[in-house]
């Protein structure tokens, strides 16, 4: 499903997360607790935070240079801090098993999580399968904010237990 605003994924999260497919993946979600604790010793605190989004501001914007090779075969040069699930994407948005598509990343540092996207590479790998030529994406700066690089606001619901004895 898709979220279209936190009311919406408060709604969708009340399902059974197992059944989620986010992305065209599957994804599963284990929630565990301990009950080691003797329930005199126990405190409950719980409430509800919430966390406004937020702009990544990293050092460079994002670029990728994506270069058809040998029967099929893919190199994506690209400034991630995802390179499995970039090479991942690609297989799947080119049609490619995922052996045929190698992610290439020198570092990718001070992306503050803001280089965990991924579209310019899907967008420049698609071109270069298709053409069978080099393609390269780089975004200016401006290009970049109107794109990329935010934290959406969340809400949290929460509700700890803590030994008061052990804290």
């Amino acid at each position: 499903p898709f979220v279209l605003n936190l009311k919406h994924a408060r709604e969708i999260l009340k399902r059974d997360l197992n059944e989620m497919e986010i992305c065209g993946m599957e994804a599963s979600f284990e929630r565990t607790q301990n009950n080691s604790t003797s329930k005199e010793n126990v405190k409950e605190l719980s409430g509800t935070m919430r966390l406004g989004g937020a702009e990544h501001f990293y050092m460079e914007p994002h670029s990728v240079i994506a270069v058809p090779g040998e029967k099929d075969e893919l190199v994506v040069y690209h400034s991630t801090q995802e390179v499995a699930n970039t090479q991942k994407r690609i297989a799947v948005t080119c049609g490619l098993p995922m052996h045929k598509v190698l992610v290439k990343n020198k570092r990718a540092g001070g992306g503050f999580g803001g280089k965990e996207r991924m579209h310019e590479a899907l967008v420049a790998s698609l071109a270069a399968h298709k053409f069978k030529r080099p393609t390269r994406l780089i975004f200016s700066r401006a290009e970049d904010f109107e794109l990329t690089g935010q934290r959406h606001e969340s809400i949290v619901d929460y509700k700890v237990w803590i030994n008061a004895v052990t804290g």
